[in-house]
């Protein structure tokens, strides 16, 4: 949808051009409104607004009908009469008048209307693309040593088993690969989810990416679960069957060079992107955007609006100079040329030439362009004036101190920017304003670049430079032929004004850089590119011929030319560079070796604003390494192509449909040929004028030939089909045979209009092969269009071996030989920098490459094959989509765990805390078992406490994923359980911590049964200790629990429970997280009524010592009563009596109290007895604190927490209290929940 510059509509927005100088136009607020109420992109609003400027200026065919009026004799004489009186002669010339303005009225066939106008064609590419998709980021591999969750649940309806459990588990990756496939990636992975084996393979429903379920995705990204999310059980070279599935059936795909080969992705997110960008000039040139500008005989037609398209004319052929570029750099012509590397430590000064510069001093300045009187009349050069500013001012925008650039193929920083007069440091540069800026740049790596053999760009800034007189402007000079076309030309002999694509260029430079993590034998790496060209100029495609001009403008008619609005090619290069990770070694140009024609680089071709992907793998020994890829100029491969010496090629990437092993290719590298690099595309690319151009500015029917390119084919032929050689060169041939065949012939076409065209065809026939060259000599030929396939036909002389062959139809690979006509922007495709105005490309604004994936792959074979055995993983296989951007949480829904062997017999999976810690302690691969033996469990304790959750609906289903200190552990979890843990005779068990019926459920009215009891006469040392006021505190339970949906996401719940009355409204909360287990509130809610009600009624607890034989058959978790005549005192009995006698205690204290007090200015505890109902009395202890002795007999109830054996021979056993009520039964248990009440008696919950 169209955008808004940013803040436009509030005051003081930003301001911007219709269109700028070198860009895109810009919409006003309203049209970007227009545009988002229709939906439509801004170039297609501009190609609207072209089709109302060309169909405003068509005549209607009213036109036809209306008298051409001119003051000829005519007109005279019929004045003259008119102004003598109207007589008879008048009256008849009226009558003569009045009949010619009929007959002139009258319609006249359209072809020969004079003063037309006439359109050709328009070319509007497509606006939208498909949108392409990668995955940002992977889930990374799971490192070596983290812990394998365990699963544990058991969903269903029946004996033991939860119908409200199953867990979602998330994912580790174990193994991962990602492919680059050209407009979409694919990802591969084996994600583990437990140790042990699972009892039931996982509904594919239930798994999920992230937050969303795969089913819900669009089928065909995914593939089909049969041959795609095998759940296994077993080393991968171990197929076995579960149920209908062959787990490794079709699974091909899982496998690297068809071996079971260990690999990991991951995403790289520093120095991943690289690329060439904000492209500055070197003294090039630019062109206006084209238009046909042509006119009737120049001699013979004297209308003055004819006369003024001439200077239109000039001005649109002029080469007009960006004025900035280096002015300095090389200490040689050979390195100002380019010849030569630059070399580390150089100096390079590039210059931005002010607005304000003296002219007399050869620098030029801002009207250097008006250097001849006249020449532009009215058109003036304002516009190419404002275009080369806003380049400049770029330009300096884009130069900055310490950032890194390349001058040409040489690497160079920016050490020093500022003027000849010393303006303000870091003020930016403005073109009418600011003085000549230079900039100094410091070779860091050798490279070729170029600049002028004079300090400034004095002669440069002076062009575009015409003749001053009809002999010496061959612009003058009418061809003897047709004195009605105009040729032009301009001293371009000495101008130091260069085409773009034929200069070295200075752009920003970024470097990709990647490492492996571990060792590997494989590297492959994941390469996203935005690569294409935009194009918005005159169709020249269309182009009529000149006697079709000429037609139309001898009959007073004009034509212009349709527009081309469109996505085209580019190409992009890189070099790829390696060394050994760490290591301070100079890069290593990985090209392939021995390849002649091969220019050892990469190469991205693209044509939309759309990423592709693609991958290049390097095989290597098992190490690390590490991997530059250097951006590399267009324009140094373009000046090689225009040498012409021999074929170059490239390894072209691409990745579309690249499934097959037939579609990668590979070459060797490497001074040992230690490297084999591999990668989707084509290995030879051809680089030629015509793979380096786009057709679009391919002028049709010129006026006069361009001369043919000189490129030298070289192809071999083997059953009668033509492909590159392999294993032989042309400078072998040419240098040791001579040729069997060497003539220049004319060659045939398929093209209704091209002719004449010659080459020069050299055949060898050296061992039953035959090997050819050719290049154009002699006679280019004419009108050749794009598209033309140009045949050698079969001549007397040739080898009989080709002979046969009638017609001999040249390729190599899959470009064509083509004679081209003219080209306005030849090498487009490639150039660093832009030639005409509105020509952009994706490299001008940033790095159009990135690096988004590195697959590290290790040769597991033999011993060292990772096993993945008694593991329950899944294979996927999943395509890139707008879904899947970021692959961060595989997870799977699993409604039956890990198969344990239980306490009470058999095995399965299990939803019951207790057997779940039974396989903790024994199992020697899930648990302790290794350290732990069965006899150190108490299998009987366990298997009754399972059978206690099963009957009270307690159910565990979770996973641990975690390191845990065992037996704090299973003493935490059962607690939310109702459990308690104790070690009884060396032996683990869990037992009930509240009465339970015969059928194992709570017995909320059964009284606790007393194991023993205790008196002063066989305890010692009897110590009460109260608990503090903060654990004594009444508090709200906050429960979270969560609600399980089948293969779908669990919800998180909470339910907040407190003891019921107004004292207890104001509450602190306390949050109890249980929903990692527990899926049910009812179970929630007895674990919370359960706590509430021990902090409500335990005030203390009780340690003292016995003899052994007194504790025979006690346990820790037995009731036990204490009857004891030792005074204690309660920390809840304390008080202050103050200066007036008013006492201050916790609850209120009445009667006579025996008493502890303490003055505060006294160091000595006394006792009294004081009747606390008298204040006169309580008021002689004035300023004193105290506390009630407990002088009454104890017979409580506690429950035995540790027995422990002391030095002295003696048990020494703890227990904490236990409130009954009036009839023996456990206070903690009353007033709990019933089927018909939710809460209870004695609690509240608080929805």
């Amino acid at each position: 949808m169209a955008e808004l510059p940013k803040n436009i509509r509030r005051p003081g927005g930003d301001m911007v051009p219709a269109r700028s100088p070198f860009g895109n136009r810009v919409l006003l607020p309203t049209e970007a409104d227009l545009c988002n109420a229709l939906g439509l992109t801004e170039e297609e609003y501009f190609q609207f607004l072209e089709g109302v400027a060309a169909k405003t200026k068509e005549r209607s065919e009213a036109y036809g009908l209306v008298p051409e009026i001119v003051n000829g004799p005519a007109a005279g004489a019929f004045a003259l009469w008119n102004a003598t009186g109207l007589t008879f002669l008048g009256q008849l010339a009226v009558g003569i008048g009045l009949t010619y303005l009929s007959h002139v009225l009258t319609p006249k066939p359209e072809q020969k209307k004079p003063g037309t106008q006439q359109r050709t064609a328009d070319i509007a590419g497509t606006k939208r693309f498909a949108p392409q998709h990668s995955f940002n980021s992977v889930q990374e591999l799971a490192n070596l040593g983290e812990l394998v969750p365990l699963v544990f649940t058991n969903r269903g309806v029946g004996s033991y088993r939860n119908p409200n459990g199953g867990v979602r588990v998330a994912s580790q990756m174990m193994w991962s690969q990602l492919v680059s496939l050209g407009r979409y990636q694919q990802l591969k992975l084996y994600a583990l989810f437990s140790l042990g084996e699972l009892d039931e393979v996982p509904d594919f429903k239930g798994y999920a990416i992230g937050d969303l379920l795969i089913s819900n995705y669009h089928a065909e990204k995914i593939y089909k679960v049969s041959d795609n999310i095998p759940f296994t059980k077993g080393p991968l070279d171990l197929p076995k069957k579960l149920g209908e599935l062959n787990i490794f059936k079709g699974n091909e795909a899982f496998r690297i060079d068809n071996k079971l080969y260990f690999s990991g992705t991951r995403n790289p997110t520093t120095q991943a992107t690289f690329g060439l960008s904000s492209p500055m000039p070197n003294c090039t040139y630019f062109n206006l955007p084209y238009e046909l500008v042509r006119w009737g005989h120049v001699d013979q037609d004297t209308r003055p609006a004819i006369r003024q398209i001439v200077p239109k004319r000039i001005k649109l052929l002029g080469n007009w100079p960006m004025r900035a570029g280096f002015a300095v750099g090389g200490t040689s012509n050979k390195q100002r040329r380019g010849i030569q590397d630059l070399s580390v430590g150089l100096d390079l000064t590039y210059q931005v030439v002010g607005g304000n510069s003296n002219a007399e001093s050869n620098e030029g300045n801002t009207n250097a362009f008006q250097n001849i009187t006249n020449r532009y009349g009215a058109y003036g050069v304002k516009d190419v004036d404002a275009v080369t500013a806003s380049v400049r001012e770029a330009t300096d925008q884009y130069i900055s101190v310490g950032e890194q650039y390349m001058a040409g193929t040489a690497l160079v920083t920016c050490t020093y920017e500022g003027s000849r007069d010393q303006e303000y440091p870091g003020q930016p540069w403005e073109a009418q304003k600011s003085k000549t800026r230079n900039y100094t740049f410091k070779v860091v790596e050798r490279g070729k670049s170029q600049a002028l053999p004079e300090p400034d760009l004095g002669i440069h800034c002076n062009n575009p430079i015409w003749g001053q007189s009809k002999s010496q402007d061959p612009y003058w000079s009418i061809p003897n032929s047709r004195p009605d076309e105009f040729y032009y030309k301009q001293n371009m002999g000495a101008s130091q004004n260069y085409a773009p694509h034929s200069r070295y260029t200075l752009q920003k430079v970024t470097i990709g850089t990647v490492s492996d993590n571990r060792k590997c034998d494989i590297t492959e790496i994941g390469l996203k590119s935005k690569v294409f060209k935009q194009i918005q100029t005159a169709n020249v495609n269309s182009k009529p011929t000149e006697d079709t001009i000429h037609s139309i403008f001898t009959n007073r008619s004009s034509i212009s030319l349709g527009q081309v609005s469109t996505y085209t090619k580019r190409i992009s290069f890189f070099k790829l560079q390696v060394r050994k990770a760490g290591s301070d070694d100079s890069w290593y140009w990985l090209q392939p070796k021995d390849a002649e024609f091969h220019s050892g680089l990469f190469c991205v071709v693209g044509k939309t604003p759309e990423f592709q992907y693609n991958y290049i793998r390097v095989d290597h020994d098992y190490d690390q390494y590490e991997y530059r890829f250097l951006p590399w100029p267009g324009n140094d491969v373009i000046k090689k192509v225009e040498a012409g010496t021999r074929t170059l090629t490239a390894s072209l990437l691409n990745a579309n449909s690249a499934v097959t092993q037939a579609s990668v290719q590979q070459y060797v590298a490497g001074n040992s040929n230690e490297f084999t690099v591999k990668f989707a595309g084509k290995l030879n690319y051809l680089l030629s004028r015509e793979s380096l151009s786009n057709k679009e500015w391919i002028v049709a029917n010129p006026a006069r030939p361009a001369a043919a390119n000189g490129t030298r084919y070289f192809w071999t032929l083997s059953k009668n089909s033509y492909s590159s050689p392999n294993n032989i060169q042309p400078r072998d041939l040419e240098t040791k045979y001579k040729p069997d065949y060497n003539k220049k012939i004319t060659v045939t076409s398929n093209s209704k209009d091209g002719h004449n065209m010659q080459i020069r065809l050299k055949v060898w026939n050296r061992d039953d092969q035959i090997y050819a060259t050719f290049m154009m000599q002699g006679d280019p030929g004419i009108h050749y269009r794009i598209g033309d396939r140009i045949n050698i036909p079969a001549t007397s002389g040739m080898p009989k071996q080709i002979i046969p062959l009638e017609v001999h139809e040249v390729e190599v690979g899959n470009e064509r030989l083509l004679g081209y006509s003219s080209e306005l922007n030849p090498f487009d495709a490639a150039a660093d920098f832009w030639k005409f105005q509105g020509d952009r490309s994706s490299h001008l604004d940033g790095p159009e490459h990135s690096i988004v994936y590195v697959n590290e792959i290790v040769k597991t074979q033999g011993g060292d094959r990772a096993n993945y055995g008694e593991l329950a993983y899944a294979g996927l296989r999943v395509d890139s989509s707008k879904e899947w951007t970021n692959f961060t949480q595989f997870s799977a829904y699993i409604q039956k765990g890990i198969r344990i062997e239980k306490p009470g017999g058999g095995t399965g999976p299990t939803s019951l805390f207790p057997e779940i810690a039974y396989a903790l302690l024994t199992d020697k691969r899930l648990g302790a078992g290794k350290v732990i033996s069965d006899e150190a469990v108490d299998k009987v304790n366990l298997a009754w406490s399972a059978s206690f959750c099963k009957a009270n609906k307690y159910f565990w289903d979770g996973m641990i994923s975690t390191k845990v200190n065992l037996r704090q552990f299973i003493f935490e979890q059962g607690l939310y359980c109702l459990l308690d843990f104790t070690i009884i005779g060396g032996k683990f068990s869990l037992t009930p911590a509240v009465p339970v019926n015969k059928d194992n459920t709570i017995d909320y009215d059964g009284k606790p049964k007393i194991k023993a009891l205790f008196t002063d006469g066989n305890i010692n040392d009897l110590k009460i200790s109260f608990l503090s006021p903060e654990d004594r505190q009444t508090f709200k339970a906050n429960v979270l629990y969560r609600e399980e949906k089948l293969n779908g996401f669990p919800e998180t719940k909470s339910t907040i429970i407190r003891l019921k009355g107004q004292e207890h409204e104001d509450d602190p909360i306390e949050t109890y997280d249980m929903s990692g287990f527990c899926t049910s509130e009812r179970h929630a809610l007895d674990f919370a009524r359960h706590i509430l009600s021990i902090r409500e009624y335990t005030d203390h607890t009780i340690n003292f010592k016995t003899a052994p034989h007194y504790i025979n058959g006690v346990k820790p978790g037995d009731y036990i009563r204490v009857f004891s005549t030792t005074n204690h005192t309660s920390r809840f009995n304390n008080g202050a009596i103050l200066d007036d006698g008013k006492v201050v205690s916790k609850d209120t204290i009445t009667g006579s109290k025996d008493f502890y007090y303490w003055e505060p200015s006294k160091q000595v505890v006394k006792e009294a007895t004081v009747n606390f109902s008298n204040s006169s009395a309580v008021k002689a202890y004035a300023g004193t604190l105290f506390t009630i002795k407990e002088t009454e007999k104890t017979d409580q109830c506690y429950k035995v927490e540790s027995i422990t054996f002391g030095e002295d021979g003696l048990i020494d056993l703890s227990a904490s209290y236990v409130k009954l009520t009036s009839d023996g039964t456990l206070a903690i248990l009353q007033g709990w929940a019933s089927r018909f009440d939710r809460a209870g008696s004695r609690f509240v919950i608080e929805d």
